[in-house]
């Protein structure tokens, strides 16, 4: 961040537009003022507001200079004016756009200051998140635009942006909107369209972050702009706008962008009124639909052309003024995918409305033959179902329906069963009764029945409790469910009566019929607090009569301060009047200033009763009240009521009883939040009767309950300890129910609810939130240091208890400072903190303090280090990597405090075993380990020891810290040396006896003084490797039990020893047998094969399960002509396509069968292209669940092939230690060592070139062609293997890759040159790709778009003359048969940052052919590659040359031989060759730069 210089203007204004904000402008303000960074000035622009909220600001503008107010006479009809006001009026170097009913997080100013005073961008960006008020859940908005960080020149380069046009979370210069002429559009809804396409138009460079920097707090019920779409006004505002968008953009000529806006408005405008739309009258539906129609006819194809086919079905009927048939979208939409409209097929083409071809255009607009519905059965696409009509008798329900026949697939002679299913949404138990009326014709399935809806509803269920209706289908041998549509259809009336109680049928938010209880249906979170039959309602019934004049002595006094509570207030003072005691009460109401009705209500109330005295006040806050109303107490007892609470039932009566019964000076009792909820710790001593406390110290969380609400105080001992509440703080009690309980000669329990604490709805806003206001951070902390000296001379366990009062209570606020104030604000508060946090014990901080990083705040305050706690991070990064040790377990320490202190804990390490091997008579252990909060950047100061600990023996052996590079990607860039390793003989092993032993890391203090040990986990991958083992003479069982415990027991060498320990293997597993343990069949045929199949040779391979294509293949088919001796066999499903093609070499086994069943779990090799484990082991077996249950009896090697050759940094998938392969092939030397050394291989990784290049033999063509294929990208493609992960991030037309390729595609120069020298072109984009084919159309005859599913990959590459590509590895496929390359890395950053993490090989540097990054570029160098005819150009071809290993044909000999070279040894005997390299503590860690992405690591330099 460039350092803010003196002079320079680097204030910030936020604009905060406001029409009767009363009840909600205060947060956002606050939120305003409450900023990290210092220098914001906000401007209220009010848009003649006719409620209170001109008083609110000025309210805050009276009390702070920053705050200025500038008051409209006339209002605006929207936010446009009042913020082009707060441009003008801007005294800031830049201006924000805050909402009157949103939120800044505290640090939303500060990050966007620093990026924009970094890059110099006229408008720079974050994420907006999205909370709904209601249930506090939030989501980020627009979040493919926020996934990384970048910065672009402007919203050409950048058109994604327009995904997000809100004004909102974003910050302008001032100077660029004023000079540029960027203002919002006036007396309209959706300015900020307008604006945000302008501004972004026109700005000097975008920067985008990644934090969140808004709050953009929304309602389901809401009166906000965004949903307001049932009034016509919102879509012809909408249209406006956009209309006025657009002739901006073309006055500007940025007719791309406009095509991109247009099609955001199709697919994501016109679906917002989609609800509304089906809910209007037929006025609103008729104004939307002319409204719209207008606008559609001028959005040009190219937009519709970028939508989905179901957004471009909506678009096409609303342009009609169809909205009915809009509508079923709508359906779909709701329905996930569930169709009600009349689907047609026709020549092989699916449309979606039979009815509406007529239509101009129709058969382009309406084609959704990519949905692939025509294939689609009834059970992954159910049919849509309609409630047509309903009739309710007592409890029996009539109805009648039908179903949509999609395609009219059912016939009317064909078995159909419905059924109608009713299910308990709670416990999932449906309740199912046939339709008995079901008739069927070409476009319908039509129903009619009736159903005892008692029975429907079943006996389980609560208030709570919701039930969904729906069909249940039955034809052709298939079974689906279809929701009960009710969207056309009245419900009101729909109610039933089902043992006395009420249910009602709804329309749920998809539109479908539900029932639910008529009576929580009406409970609102008011209503329940509300409800005349709740606990807390008690008085209703017991009010006192009046009271003309005093006749008794008062007993006790109720003080009660008021302010703004009209509301609550009858239910208040109507508590106190219900008291048995009433009459000698004495009842003090404090006004406290308030403004609205509470001062008449009080007097009036005051009227009645001659014991009630109202004392009238300037307001002071709660804490001036009381003690006003303390003032004029007289009765020997006082408690406190919060106007807006409710006393329990006899509540005064009760305490008064008990102080004079048990002769205390403070009674407390219960206190119940209504609706309830838990409420502290304290509420442990209630439940089990009266008690009385001698000694505060018997009851310490007792303490916790620090309100006065719910005590009774001796008004001896106030005065008598001259206590007072805080006054202008919050926390105002503690200050007084503390001390007096402390001080007090006696305390009650009373175990009744004497006080119900009133909750709010409404705890979604972080203004509400403790932690939100840095005056909270000093209140408190002024309070915490009163208590603490008021302590200072009390006996310890006392003195323990307010450490915990003071701990507890602060933890928020102090693990909270840094998001909520800046460095200047934390400097002033710091040496308080460090005061506070000094006086209190370590273990009182850490039992509140429970993970690293609350750990790490309470340690800088408790040290007095101020730059820990401030930025913690660069201290993280130069504290030395060293590890203390006590009692407790580990602990760090850092440079810069002047106390110490232990509570930086270090948790105890996951550490886990990954591999257990023998080499030469020694076992070798690799693994890794995670320290809780610390990074392992380098070498730990600490020795490392492992340990083999048995019941009588410890065998030690040096552990040494490994380079992990997969870690390191894995865990968000940290942990670079957290790997492990260790070599212990098997005479030392031998030496701890032959008992049973775990695995353990043993960590030493530096000075030696201590040492700890940890116990070690089994990892995945070293299941494979347990079960019976050779080390040397000696014999080993490796036993991985429940929780991945790991026990190792030795075997003597003596036969003695070797018989017993075989017949202890013998009964195991005759054990496991009998007990029919998971898998005891298929273990039992093991074991009767085992004399026939153990002693053989048997090499396994295999691709996926049902192809045969890749190398895999390719070896397999040289080994069955070159090596036919070899025991090789190939694995395939035997009803897959490819099974014919392998089949004819001999020795195929069918996936599944007995022989593969067998032939794995005694194999000697396990060969393929892919992860064998995941494609190749029996149907019914993950591998997780294989290796668990079979682990112990395989012996076979893992041998990789590969399926490409490896370029990028996929070390976190292929790490040695994870995949535990036994050898990968490698075709590069770059590859190889890149492997060997960044994933753990060593000389495991073979240079002998992947066997299906011995394949790839060049054929010319007579017409040269050209074969561009990119790869795809994540966020804009689900992976077909992830069909859970949901929708892609960026829909595909909006993304960078279709801008680019559809513009290489349609680029004119390039098709001219392809016809001018007769060159063809065959767009092959990835197999992830072909569901968006039909958006890349060409026009010249020269280009083809291929099918991945039909055309295959090797013929393209082998057919063409040169490959334009971006990141597609398949590149190193062309240039090994020496064909040019073009790579076109338009989204370098993207991908690298999204995709990918680089890897050894830069395509500028390392690649075989240029490099272009702009579509002009990459036609340039197309034609220049067909001017020189396709040859390669140096220095391409001497890259060619350095990288592969070998290019003459034999990789598939190469291949065997290296794998013939591992030998007959079991897998467990295949210890690495030589241990890694020491690291040196001393040495520091050589990081390279790569743009897009973190530092990516190298080795150490000593390890080189």
């Amino acid at each position: 961040m460039r350092q803010v210089q003196d002079g320079d203007n680097s204030w910030v204004t936020v604009v905060i537009p406001a029409y009767n904000a009363a009840t909600i402008i205060g947060k956002a303000i606050q939120s305003a003022v409450n900023q990290t960074y210092e220098l914001v000035e906000v401007i209220v622009v009010d848009d003649a507001s006719t409620d209170g909220t001109i008083e609110v600001v000025t309210n805050f503008a009276g009390n702070n200079p920053h705050v200025r107010v500038l008051r409209r006479t006339q209002n605006s009809g929207g936010v446009g004016a009042p913020r082009n006001w707060g441009i003008a009026q801007a005294a800031g170097r830049w201006v924000m756009f805050l909402d009157a009913d949103d939120e800044l997080p505290p640090r939303a100013c500060e990050r966007l200051v620093a990026s924009a005073l970094e890059t110099g961008s006229d408008i720079t960006a974050g994420k907006a998140v999205r909370v709904n008020r209601d249930t506090g859940e939030s989501e980020a908005w627009a979040p493919e635009v926020y996934a990384m960080a970048r910065t672009v020149p402007g919203l050409e380069e950048f058109p994604l942006f327009l995904s997000d046009p809100i004004a909102a979370a974003k910050l302008y210069s001032v100077a660029f909107l004023r000079s540029g002429g960027v203002w919002f559009p006036e007396g309209v809804f959706y300015e900020d369209t307008y604006f945000s396409t302008v501004a972004g138009s026109l700005a000097n460079g975008i920067t985008v972050i990644t934090e969140p920097v808004y709050r953009w707090m929304w309602e389901s019920e809401g009166a906000s702009i965004t949903g307001r779409t049932g009034e016509l006004r919102s879509i012809r505002d909408r249209v406006a706008v956009h209309r006025a968008t657009d002739q901006f953009l073309l006055e500007r000529g940025l007719w791309a962008l406009k095509v991109r806006k247009d099609s955001k408005f199709l697919a994501h405008d016109l679906r917002l009124y989609m609800r509304a739309l089906a809910e209007g009258d037929a006025a609103f539906q008729q104004g939307f639909a002319e409204t719209v129609s207008a606008y559609l006819f001028s959005i040009s194809d190219e937009a519709f052309e970028l939508c989905g086919p179901v957004d471009r079905v909506r678009a096409y009927f609303l342009m009609y003024q169809e909205i009915e048939a809009a509508l079923t979208t709508l359906d779909y939409a709701q329905r996930k995918s569930v169709y009600s409209s009349y689907l047609v097929e026709d020549d092989g083409r699916v449309y979606w409305s039979g009815d509406h071809l007529h239509l101009p255009d129709a058969h382009r607009m309406l084609d959704v033959t990519e949905l692939g519905l025509a294939a689609a059965p009834v059970t992954q696409v159910p049919l849509f179902a309609q409630l047509n009509g309903w009739r309710v008798e007592d409890t029996r329900l009539a109805y009648d329906g039908e179903l949509v026949n999609r395609f009219g697939r059912i016939e009317a002679e064909d078995s159909v069963r419905l059924s109608l299913a009713v299910r308990n949404r709670h416990t999932k138990h449906d309740v199912v009764v046939p339709v008995p009326d079901v008739s069927v014709d070409e476009r319908f399935v039509t129903f009619e029945g009736s159903a005892d809806l008692g029975e429907l509803l079943g006996d389980d269920f609560s208030d709570s409790t919701v039930w969904n209706v729906s069909l249940i289908v039955e034809w052709n041998r298939s079974r689906s469910r279809s929701a009960l549509n009710v969207r056309d259809i009245e419900l009101d009336g729909l109610v039933f009566t089902v043992d006395g109680e009420e249910f009602e049928g709804y329309r749920t938010v998809s539109g479908n019929l539900a029932f639910r209880s008529a009576v929580a249906n009406r409970r609102t979170f008011e209503s329940e607090q509300n409800d005349p039959d709740a606990p807390w309602m008690w008085w209703r019934e017991h009010i006192h009569p009046p009271i003309p004049q005093l006749t008794h002595r008062f007993e006790l006094a109720v003080v009660v301060p008021c302010y703004n509570v009209a509301k609550y207030l009858d239910d208040c003072l109507g508590s106190i009047a219900a008291q048995r005691g009433f009459a000698a009460t004495q009842v003090i109401l404090v006004d406290d200033g308030a403004t609205d009705e509470t001062p008449r209500m009080l007097d009036h109330f005051a009227r009645f009763y001659a014991n009630v005295t109202v004392v009238h006040q300037q307001n002071g806050g709660l804490g001036n009240a009381r003690n006003n109303g303390l003032a004029q107490v007289t009765a020997p007892y006082v408690t406190f009521l919060d106007s807006d609470d409710i006393l329990g039932p006899d509540a005064l009566a009760l305490m008064l009883q008990a102080a004079r019964r048990d002769n205390t000076e403070l009674v407390v009792g219960d206190l119940v939040n209504f609706p309830d909820r838990p409420y502290g710790p304290w509420k442990q001593y209630f439940g089990d009767g009266d008690r009385v406390i001698d000694d505060f110290a018997q009851t310490p969380d007792l303490i916790f309950s620090g309100s006065a609400c719910n005590k009774l105080f001796s008004t001896q001992l106030l005065r008598r300890l001259g206590l007072r509440f805080g006054e202008g703080v919050h926390f105002e009690d503690s200050w007084v129910t503390l001390p007096a309980m402390l001080r007090a000669q006696g305390i009650s329990l009373v175990d009744a609810p004497v006080y119900y604490y009133r909750g709010r709805p409404d705890g979604s806003s972080i203004m509400d939130s403790l932690w939100s206001k840095p005056a909270n951070y000093r209140d408190h902390l002024r309070l915490n240091h009163f208590l603490l000296n008021f302590t200072a001379a009390e006996r310890d366990d006392i003195r323990h208890m307010f450490h915990r009062y003071v701990a507890r209570t602060y933890k928020g606020f102090l693990c909270n400072a840094r998001n909520v104030m800046g460095r200047s604000q934390l400097a002033e508060m710091f040496a308080d903190i460090h005061r506070h946090y000094a006086q209190i014990p370590d273990d009182v901080l850490l039992e509140f303090a429970t993970n690293p990083a609350q750990q790490l705040d309470h340690y800088a305050a408790k040290s007095g280090n101020f730059e820990l706690f401030c930025d913690p991070k660069p201290a993280l990064e130069a504290a030395p990597l060293r590890l203390e040790i006590d009692d407790e377990g580990f602990y760090r320490t850092f440079s810069g405090g002047v106390l110490e202190t232990a509570t930086a804990r270090v948790a105890d390490p996951n550490i886990v075993v990954e591999s257990v091997r023998a080499r030469d008579g020694m076992l070798v252990v690799e693994g890794c380990m995670a320290f809780p909060g610390m990074d392992i950047s380098g070498p730990l100061h600490n020795r490392l020891e492992f340990v083999h600990q048995t019941k009588d023996h410890k065998i030690v052996a040096p552990l040494q810290q490994v380079y992990r590079r997969d870690l390191w990607n894995a865990r968000n860039n940290k942990d670079l040396y957290a790997g492990f390793y260790a070599e212990i003989p098997a005479a030392r092993l031998a030496e701890g006896g032959l008992r049973v032993g775990d695995f353990r890391l043993r960590v030493h203090r530096v000075d030696g003084s201590r040492e700890r040990n940890v116990v070690m986990k089994a990892r995945l991958p070293l299941h494979r490797l347990k079960g019976h083992g050779r080390l040397g003479k000696y014999r080993y069982m490796l036993t991985i039990g429940a929780q991945d415990a790991l026990h190792l027991r030795m075997v003597g060498r003596g036969l003695g020893a070797r018989v017993k320990h075989t017949l202890w293997r013998t009964a195991r597993e005759i054990r496991i047998i009998k007990m029919r343990n998971p898998g005891w069949r298929m273990r039992f045929a093991y074991w009767l094969m085992f004399p026939l199949l153990n002693s053989r040779e048997i090499w396994l391979i295999g691709e996926r399960s049902d192809t045969a294509q890749d190398n895999s293949y390719h070896f397999f088919k040289w080994m069955r002509t070159h090596r036919k001796r070899r025991k090789i066999y190939y694995v395939i499903d035997g009803n897959s396509a490819d099974y014919a093609k392998v089949a004819k070499y001999g020795r195929v086994i069918k996936l599944g069968s007995f022989k593969h069943r067998m032939y794995l779990l005694h194999a000697t090799k396990l060969i393929g292209s892919y992860d064998s484990e995941s494609y190749l082991v029996p149907e019914g077996y993950r591998k997780v669940l294989f290796l668990h249950r079979f682990g112990e009896l395989l012996k076979y090697q893992r041998v990789f092939l590969q399926h490409g050759i490896i370029y990028n940094d996929v070390t976190t998938g292929v790490d040695q230690r994870i995949t535990s392969y036994d050898m990968i092939v490698t075709t590069g030397r770059q590859e190889r060592e890149f492997l060997g050394h960044e994933a753990g291989y060593g000389n495991r990784a073979v240079l002998a070139g992947l066997p299906r290049f011995d394949a790839l033999q060049r054929e010319r063509l007579a017409r040269p062609r050209i074969l561009l294929m990119p790869t795809w990208r994540q966020w804009i493609v689900t992976a077909s293997y992830k069909k859970s992960a949901g929708p892609a991030k960026t829909a595909f037309t909006q993304s960078e890759y279709f801008r680019f390729y559809r513009a290489l595609l349609a680029d004119p120069r390039l098709a001219a040159a392809l016809e001018r020298h007769g060159v063809d072109l065959e767009f092959f984009p990835h197999y992830e790709i072909r569901p968006h084919l039909r958006h890349f159309r060409t026009d010249s005859p020269a280009i083809h778009v291929a099918d991945p599913t039909s055309r295959n990959v090797q013929q393209a590459m082998k057919e063409c003359s040169l490959m334009v590509t971006d990141y597609s590895s398949v590149f190193f496929d062309v240039a090994y048969m020496g064909i040019p390359l073009v790579y076109v890395p338009f989204d370098e950053e993207d991908f690298y940052g999204r995709h990918y993490k680089r890897g050894y090989f830069n395509l500028a540097d390392d690649g075989f052919g240029p490099v272009c990054r702009t579509v002009d570029d990459a036609v340039d160098e197309i034609i220049r590659a067909i001017g020189r005819g396709f040859t390669v150009e140096s220095p391409y071809r001497e890259r060619v040359a350095d990288f592969f290993g070998h290019r003459d044909g034999d990789n598939c000999l190469r291949v065997y031989e290296e794998i013939d070279a591992l030998g007959d040894l079991p897998a467990a005997e295949l210890a690495p060759s030589e241990a890694p390299l020491p690291l040196e503590p001393q040495q520091a860690r050589v990081v390279r730069e790569v743009p897009g992405q973190s530092p990516a690591p190298e080795r150490w330099t000593g390890a080189a």
